[in-house]
């Protein structure tokens, strides 16, 4: 069953990676961070990924190798870190260590989450009309990296059937994978003849282009991105009158208001993904 996020207008579920991510970039209030980190981690379950435990494993071994790692450099004098425990791990450079190891996990989740909700049909819906060549080309890039490395697993896979991996020593494994490269590029010119052929034959940059999918807001559409809009600018307003984007946060009102409305902001897809399934199985009951 697809996420009942996924289908909300490309223009809302841009203004919310683009706030989240924002926030969580730009603070460094531990209490903000957080509430990031739950509420990515959450989004990213909810998607029920086949590789989702996966990456919880590899943000888990970032978050720790980052919180152990960064304190030796941040001394000032390289000679210290032969005394690790006297002057590299101290109470000062763990929390600074922890805090730029939720900002990095909270960050690449919110990513992870970006890239599963805006596809790139939507990605190309959004700035298509405005800069098509270099949305293209962006789409393209974007694409690149994932399917060439599915088409490396398929060619390293049929030549391994075959044998063709059994030499031995560093002369055979260069040969090797020279000819893996081979193979790539003339896969990579064969489709970039393709689609070039297949776009000039549909008249590409001669008129102005059309887009597949509707982009219509609709009234559900609207409401959303008023409340994601409300609730981003009372964020930032306390953030701002509390003066925690360089310090630690403290116990005011302000930091109460604006880590309410960035919770209920950071789990509104949560909320919507949760709230269909929950009607779907009430509707499933009744039949």
């Amino acid at each position: 069953m697809e996420q009942e996020f996924k289908k909300t207008n490309a223009y809302v579920i841009f203004i919310f990676f683009v706030g989240a991510i924002g926030i969580t970039m730009f603070i460094r209030s531990v209490d903000y961070l957080l509430v990031s980190l739950i509420s990515s981690m959450l989004l990213l379950l909810s998607n029920k990924q086949k590789k989702t435990s996966t990456v919880m494993m590899q943000l888990s071994i970032v978050f720790l190798c980052f919180t152990f790692i960064s304190p030796l450099f941040s001394v000032r004098d390289w000679s210290s870190i032969q005394r690790i425990s006297e002057q590299a791990y101290n109470s000062e450079t763990l929390s600074f260590a922890l805090v730029n190891a939720l900002l990095l996990v909270s960050v690449i989740s919110w990513c992870i989450n970006y890239q599963y909700y805006m596809t790139s049909d939507k990605f190309i819906l959004l700035f298509g009309k405005i800069a098509p060549t270099f949305t293209l080309v962006m789409n393209m890039i974007l694409r690149l990296t994932p399917h060439y490395l599915n088409k490396y697993k398929q060619i390293y896979m049929a030549r391994n059937s075959i044998g063709l991996y059994e030499e031995k020593g560093i002369k055979g494994k260069l040969i090797n994978m020279c000819s893996l490269l081979a193979s790539l590029s003339a896969i990579g010119f064969e489709e970039a003849i393709i689609s070039a052929d297949s776009m000039k034959s549909r008249g590409f940059g001669l008129q102005k282009r059309t887009s597949y999918l509707s982009n219509k807001m609709n009234r559900k559409d609207i409401i959303l991105a008023f409340v994601l809009c409300i609730l981003l600018f009372i964020s930032i307003i306390c953030i701002n009158m509390q003066s925690l984007i360089t310090h630690v946060s403290s116990d005011s009102t302000y930091n109460l208001i604006g880590l309410i409305a960035f919770l209920c902001y950071a789990m509104i897809p949560l909320f919507i993904n949760k709230g269909e399934e929950i009607l779907w199985n009430i509707s499933k009951s009744r039949i």
